[in-house]
């Protein structure tokens, strides 16, 4: 396990073969645009007004992919087919809420970047250690 930790924390995205801070980059930048659209905003800036709204409304879109996969109810006899393209739809909408969050909290792709790979070292440190 730790062999593949390593392995996954010095891995630099473009020696990975992907880009995925540009990806990102990109998606806070079009998030932008369109809450500069909704609500005048420049962003990242913080916002504490706006934060309750757009966790409610992460919690809200949770809801609706639960809603729409229902392969946890495991007492259902006839359990309903799940609609991977409708599933899809809703997790890129619940990627506009939590990149919203983020921009409310002053940050950009790159800070949200730094914190996951700070988070995720930490994860890995407590898988070592048994956590």
């Amino acid at each position: 396990m730790g062999e593949v930790h390593e392995a996954i924390v010095e891995c630099d995205p473009s020696e990975c073969g992907f880009n995925v801070p540009d990806m990102l980059e990109v998606m806070f930048n079009k998030q932008k645009v369109l809450q500069k659209r909704l609500r005048g905003v420049d962003l990242p800036e913080m916002h504490p007004e706006l934060i309750p709204i757009t966790v409610t409304s992460i919690v809200a879109e949770l809801g609706e992919i639960l809603e729409d996969e229902q392969h946890w109810k495991d007492w259902r006899k006839n359990p309903v087919d799940t609609d991977i393209a409708h599933l899809r739809m809703e997790t890129a909408d619940l990627w506009h809420f939590v990149i919203n969050l983020t921009l409310y909290l002053g940050m950009d792709a790159q800070d949200i970047f730094e914190e996951f790979e700070a988070k995720n070292a930490i994860n890995h440190e407590r898988q070592d250690n048994n956590y």
